[in-house]
């Protein structure tokens, strides 16, 4: 609630004016009322407290069942001077005592120039199991810190005022000295508190009132003031509550900031823990840490506000205005800072937790362009619930939107312009599941509105005396009136709807049958075996529930089932059986299951009657049965069938229970009946879903019946929910909309939101009975991947069926993908189910899905500036040559602290030298000049990657207590030049060890999980994918870069020790020393690498390693130099190094070459780390992958014709052999002589003696060396060469020529694949490393935004399939089509609905 201006007396002081306000504590346990004008504040035990629970009854406890509204449990009773040196603590807590003792004369003008505002914190509870409660008091300096009206020059007072605080820190532990007794009725203390304790001289006038001699300076001095008081609270049981009068307290004075107090709980599940103390002012947000052991707050940080709000208060200058505070209280609510951005009719919300200092959630809300918006005053509100899933957002007039926390949709939107026009206040209550409005109505009457979101959606209005002086957290509302009156609003409103409830009398007579009585019963059922999946017999009790007129309503309680059955036969309105409804033929008006698991239903864990109320249209039905071994209970009413959302979802849970039943049917009866019954559960969903699809989409938010549909292979209704009946086709689809083939878009209502938070956080979102009996694979091995959401349970329970079984899952991609155009929170589920649709081989799905529109078309949408996101060096030019450039928005609010980092790192690497910053500003300039920054850029567009949460993991949730521990320390932590220095060393001389084990993959991100399973480039051909490799891949490229430079050091040791060796001089002791330090260098980094690969080799397992071709050379690259370097060794002497060597080794000089031959294949490999090389090596990896059918067969006729000479050569005798004879004239000095040579054959001499050297000889052929038509006088030889000519020359070659050409252009297509999907595996393999941080490390946002040239998303535009996902596989399939309509007994169904909402 809003703290009001106090006033300040001067002379006389009007002891009946008084103003109270009120705070509730977080955990909305306790309470505080201030009375501005008398300095009194109260503290109050919120008797009407009450706590969230899971239960789907009411969270009352505590003292809840007193009918009294008034909070009247006061704990602690005192009043405070106005300059706040001195406290009153009263004994009696209803003493009225007159506060002009505590009014120090002040001017009036001071009013305007200050401001109080206060808050309480929860309690807290010491080591020692002592309890304590802080309360906050903040006198505000409007000018200095609410930005007044009277500043001049703001960029000077910002600099002078937002670091003020750093020179004088709260003072902790302050002693309250006591006074002398002055009354019985209260203990005066004294702040001892020197600095500002300013000795006043007060003189009596000729009047006989007071007036105050104070020195100038001291007035205008700022008398700014913060102050948390501690006391001490006596807890004899979880109801009473006493102040520890015994007990001095304590206080933190912090003399120099002054804000809005808030007291922040811990998150989580610590909500009463007390994290930290902040205030708010126009300088930013000022973090008082807190200290349990000592009970103390140390002012050690301040965060800035989100940019777009720090902009809106640095314009705060209007008339009406004089200061920011007011528009500060109404960004804040409990522990949440709400900041809102309004552009071109689009407005987006963004939501943060004070606890995390991060954002929370973000919500868009598009407005229709052609609706003129009202104006009124910037007064919005907002809440988030108790367990943290649903946003309430109000702009301040008769309408509320309620988004999901966890992907910012928005699940419902209510107009109360009739009943309400002003809203002043909106809560959350009862247990999340009602929404509270206050305000006023067009006459400014208060008014409050209750409405029922997921039971019955019933909306209540409520009169009220007042609205102000209202306060409200954790769904508790508390009101102070004028007298300082506390009272619950919750617990007004209850009386009232009590009082002014409206029971609906039981008509005729009532029967009670008890189970002691049931024996005695018998009645004559219009049904039977409506069970048919019990095989046994079993028994059922009929009770008759109206019987008149021919027509017979009859309930029926069978062995897993409460089923009600209408039946309408001829009368005197329907004369024909054919013109009765739904042919005189009993039909389904209600169905309840008791959902026991399917191995467990059996006799002994049947239904049983406890007790039945019933008579005319009524019941009462009280039933138990036994599930593992525990009794449970049920109460069935005939109001679940009135107010119909209960008897919606126990229908949708029905159809759950019938299909996990469905294979026991034996026989065509029972088919057919179980058919029927579906057939008519479902239209009576359907029939609720085409009247309130709202509330139905409520319900699926609140139950996830969607759940129980896909477990009921629902598919024609879910189609219907997703997108309508058929004939609409296809209500969301974008494209058919641009083409005109439908025109009601605008009309269909989303009926279901994506999410994968369940209601209550502790509960699993499936149980092994809901796959149990549709999972085909062995049950006894425990499962390690569990669906989380709709659409992970659709993928797993359709897998390994026909196409025409699995179009649920086409269904959920198609209207994900559909919206997600809109929003990319519609993705979220989409994000995390990737993995799954590539681990059940869902291949022709995952096609479609990445050529959808919302991978290309997702504009930005945060409140965040596009400036404030895209990095300078992107528009200035640096990254002229990329496509795509991803980066991650400000998800974090910007801390002073944050800057102590860099400027250790600068100090640590001198950038923060001049010399340096010239050489680097040169180097940049000559950069520039090389690129020609003369050309602009082409235009960029700006995106984001719609796949929430995409490179999240989740290692840290096994590892829970340590990241609970960081997450408190990365506030504060202590970036010291000797623990970054400590962490470098750490980071470069010990090999990096795995996080998680290979069991543990299910915790790393659906990101680096797809990329253990793809086997296509579908993924990879797609610009969202490729900036979310660009933002992960900077991180990842730094460590493999270290990995290769070890590397480049380890080969150079063996090179140069090596060439040592061969050259074997004489050396100078000093290179014998360094040839030494290589050697140990050689072993060390040898070492280093081979633990690398041997770390990865047992995380990724034998058969994943060692089927990676890479990591071969990876081995042989550091064992055979390590080998070849210890019989290089056996030469080396410390006296002369390898001096003494005469002759080198010839195996060794083998070993030698051939270890730098392997250590140049591992350094062209690792070269891959750069993307303009690496893209060449992948062309070659492409080309040689492509033509080795080819080679493999060309190297197959090798050998052919190889063999066949083989055999006709290899004796000598059968050939004959070409004897060559050389003639010519010798000189023998004046003699001349004629020399005939004539060459004789040997058999070595001939290539086909052996078949390695055929092969060898045939090879070459190729290059046309046909060596055995040169030795050879053969016809036999004759004839193959000509054959092997024709077939190698004249065929294969140029056939080969051909295909190279065709392979080149495909290798140019997929190379940019290959080379994402090189960077992918290697982000996946780097995720699950242990991580070393030198500063404070960010984790991977929700949301990754990228940047890409307008060209780019044209061109790949161009290769998206305009279709829907589904479409062609329906067509192909024997996929039947169905339409849902009006049945012909709807109108004298039990169900009823306004006559004007049919369609």
């Amino acid at each position: 609630m809003h703290s009001s201006k106090s006033s300040f007396q001067h002379g006389e002081h009007d002891s009946e004016k008084k103003n109270f306000q009120i705070k509730i504590s977080q955990d909305g346990e306790f309470a505080m009322t201030f009375d501005t004008e008398n300095l009194r504040v109260k503290i109050y035990r919120n008797t009407d407290y009450r706590q969230f629970t899971n239960s789907k009854y009411s969270n009352k406890t505590f003292n809840n069942n007193h009918d009294n509204d008034i909070i009247d449990k006061v704990i602690a009773d005192f009043a405070i001077s106005n300059n706040l040196n001195t406290i009153k603590i009263y004994y009696d807590t209803n003493n009225e005592e007159s506060q002009k003792s505590n009014q120090s004369g002040y001017d009036e003008s001071n009013q305007n120039k200050y401001r109080w505002s206060f808050d309480i914190s929860s309690l807290q509870t010491s080591h020692n199991n002592e309890n304590f409660i802080f309360a906050a008091l903040s006198y505000i300096d409007l000018l200095n810190d609410m930005k007044g009206e009277d500043r001049i020059n703001i960029d000077e007072t910002i600099r002078s005022t937002k670091n003020e605080y750093k020179k004088n820190n709260a003072k902790n532990n302050v002693l309250l000295i006591k006074e002398p007794k002055e009354s019985t009725d209260y203990i005066k203390y004294r702040i001892n508190d020197n600095d500002h304790i300013i000795d006043m001289d007060y003189r009596v006038n000729d009047n006989g009132h007071k007036s105050i001699n104070v020195d100038m300076d001291y007035i205008n001095y700022s008398r700014r003031k913060t102050i948390i008081f501690c006391f001490k609270i006596n807890k004899s049981n979880d109801v009473n509550y006493n102040l520890d009068m015994d007990y001095t307290p304590t206080c933190c004075i912090c003399n120099h900031v002054s804000g809005i107090p808030k007291f922040i709980n811990k998150d989580k599940h610590h909500d009463r823990i007390l994290k930290r103390f902040i205030l708010l002012n126009f300088n930013g947000i000022y973090n008082f840490e807190y200290n349990n052991e000592d009970r103390s707050f140390n002012l050690n940080e301040r965060f800035d506000y989100p940019k777009s709000f720090e902009d809106e208060l640095n314009n705060w200058h209007t008339k009406n205005l004089d200061d920011c505070m007011n528009r500060l209280l109404s960004c804040i609510t409990n522990k949440y800072f709400l900041v809102e951005k309004y552009n071109d009719k689009v407005q987006v919300i963004e939501v943060y937790d004070l606890a995390e200092m991060k954002l929370k959630t973000a919500a868009k809300i598009v407005k229709n362009k052609d609706r003129h918006i009202k104006k009124y005053d910037n007064k919005h509100d907002f809440t988030i619930s108790k367990n943290k899933l649903l946003l309430c957002y109000t702009r301040g007039f008769h309408a509320v939107k309620l988004y999901l926390v966890e992907n910012g949709l928005q699940i419902a939107a209510k107009n109360f312009e009739n009943e309400i026009e002003k809203i002043n206040l909106v809560e959350l209550v009862n247990n999340d599941e009602t929404l509270l409005i206050i305000g006023t109505d067009k006459e400014e009457n208060p008014k409050a509105i209750t409405w029922d979101l997921f039971n019955t959606g019933k909306i209540d209005s409520i009169p009220l005396k007042a609205i102000s002086g209202l306060a409200r957290a954790s769904g508790n509302v508390l009101q102070v009136n004028n007298q300082g009156n506390v009272r619950s609003i919750l617990k007004f409103i209850e009386k009232w709807l009590l009082t002014n409830k409206i029971t609906k009398q039981k008509v005729g007579e009532i029967k009670t049958i008890t189970e002691d009585e049931l024996h005695e019963h018998h009645e004559v059922s219009i049904v039977g075996g409506k069970e048919p999946w019990v095989m046994d017999s079993y028994k059922t009790h009929s009770f008759c529930l109206y019987d008149k007129d021919e027509e017979t309503l009859e309930l029926i309680v069978g062995r897993s089932t409460v089923q009600i059955w209408h039946q309408i036969r001829p009368n005197s309105t329907f004369c024909k059986e054919d013109d009765c409804p739904n042919k005189a033929a009993p039909f389904l008006e209600y169905i309840w299951t008791n959902g026991v698991p399917l191995n467990q239903e059996s006799d002994a864990t049947r239904l049983r009657i406890k007790k039945i109320e019933y008579g005319c249209k009524y019941f009462n039905l009280e039933v138990y049965w036994k599930e593992k071994e525990q009794k449970k209970e049920r109460t069935i009413q005939w109001n679940d069938i009135v107010e119909k959302v209960n008897a919606v979802r126990s229908a949708c849970k029905a159809l759950e229970h019938l299909n996990k039943r469905k294979r026991y049917l034996s026989n065509f009866p029972q088919k057919h009946c179980y058919e029927e019954m579906v057939m008519y559960i479902k239209h009576i969903i359907w029939k609720f879903i085409d009247h309130d699809p709202d509330l139905y989409r409520l319900l699926d938010v609140r139950h996830n019946v969607m759940k129980s549909l896909i477990l009921a292979d629902c598919d024609h209704l879910i189609k219907y929910i997703l997108f309508g009946n058929d004939e609409d086709d296809c209500s969301v689809c974008d494209h058919c909309c641009k083409e005109g083939k439908m025109k009601q878009k605008e009309k269909f209502v989303i009926k279901h939101v994506p999410r994968s938070i369940t209601w209550k956080k502790d509960q699993r979102f499936v149980n092994d009975d809901d796959l149990d009996p549709f999972d085909r694979d062995d049950n006894s091995k425990p499962r390690k991947t569990v669906p989380t959401n709709d659409l992970e349970l659709a993928i797993y329970h359709c897998k390994g069926r026909e196409l025409k079984n699995t179009m649920i899952v086409a269904f959920l991609l198609e209207y994900y993908t559909s919206h997600a155009i809109e929003y990319a929170g519609w993705m979220t589920t989409v994000s995390k189910a990737l993995p799954f649709l590539y681990m059940y081989n869902y291949e022709n799905y995952v096609r479609k899905l990445f050529r959808k529109d919302c991978f290309s078309d997702q504009d930005h949408f945060s409140a965040q500036d596009p400036y404030e996101i895209i990095p300078g060096g992107f528009i200035s030019g640096h990254f002229r040559e990329k496509n795509f450039m991803a980066f991650r928005p400000k998800f974090r609010l910007q801390s002073d602290k944050d800057s102590a980092f860099n400027i250790t790192m600068k100090k640590l690497f001198f950038f923060d030298n001049n010399h340096v910053k010239s050489i680097l500003k040169f180097f940049d300039n000559g950069v520039r000049k090389i690129r020609n920054n003369d050309l602009e850029r082409s235009p960029i567009s700006l995106r984001v990657v719609p796949l929430p949460g995409f490179t999240v993991n989740e290692i840290n949730k096994k590892f829970k207590k340590k990241s609970e521990s960081s997450d408190t320390q990365e506030l504060t932590a202590d970036y010291s030049v000797w623990k970054i220095l400590l962490k470098i060393l750490w980071f470069l001389f010990i090999p990096r060890w795995y996080k998680i084990g290979k069991s543990d993959h299910h915790l790393l991100s659906p990101f680096a999980r797809v990329t253990k399973y793809e086997d296509n480039d579908s993924m990879y051909d797609n610009p969202a994918t490729e900036a979310v490799i660009d933002f992960r891949w900077r991180n990842t490229r730094t460590f493999f870069i270290l990995l290769f430079l070890r590397f480049i050091i380890f080969s150079m040791c063996f090179v140069f020790v090596s060439w040592a060796y061969l050259t074997h001089e004489a050396t100078e002791p000093k290179f014998q020393s360094f040839l030494f330090f290589l050697i140990i260098l050689f072993y060390y980094l040898a070492a280093y690498l081979l633990i690398t690969e041997i770390i990865q080799l047992f995380h990724h397992g034998f058969k994943e390693y060692f089927t990676t071709i890479f990591n071969y050379f990876d081995l042989i690259s550091i064992i055979l130099p390590a080998i070849v370097m210890y019989y290089i060794l056996v030469y080396f002497k410390f006296s002369d190094g390898f001096g003494s060597v005469t002759k080198v080794d010839r195996e060794l000089i083998v070993g030698i070459s051939m270890s730098i031959f392997v250590l140049w294949i591992e350094f062209i490999l690792y070269l891959r780390l750069i993307s303009y090389i690496a893209i060449y090596i992948y062309y070659v990896m492409i080309i040689v992958k492509t033509v080795f059918p080819f080679i493999l067969f060309f190297m197959i006729v090798t050998v052919a014709f190889a063999h066949t000479m083989f055999v006709l050569l290899k004796n000598p005798d059968v050939a004959e052999f070409k004897a060559n004879t050389f003639s010519g004239t010798a000189t023998n000095m004046n003699e001349n002589l004629n020399v005939s040579i004539q060459s004789n054959f040997d058999e070595k001499d001939n290539p086909f003696s052996g078949f390695l050297t055929s092969v060898e000889a045939a090879y070459f052929w190729t290059t046309g060396n046909w060596v055995q038509k040169d030795m050879f006088d053969f016809w036999a030889v004759d004839l193959v060469s000509i054959i092997a000519s024709v077939l190698f020359v004249t065929i294969l070659q140029n056939m080969f020529i051909a295909f190279m050409g065709g392979v080149y252009e495909r290798a140019a297509n997929k190379g940019r694949q290959a080379l994402l999907r090189f960077r992918a595996r290697q982000i996946a393999d780097y995720e699950a490393l242990h991580h070393i941080h030198l500063g404070p490390h960010e984790p991977d946002p929700k949301y990754i935004y990228y940047v890409g040239k307008s060209k780019n998303f044209e061109e790949w535009s161009k290769k998206t399939e305009q279709c829907v996902i589904y479409k062609d596989f329906e067509e192909k399939s024997t996929y039947i089509k169905h339409n849902f309509q009006k049945a012909n007994y709807d109108d004298n169904s039990i169900w009823e609905y306004p006559k004007s909402e049919e369609k």
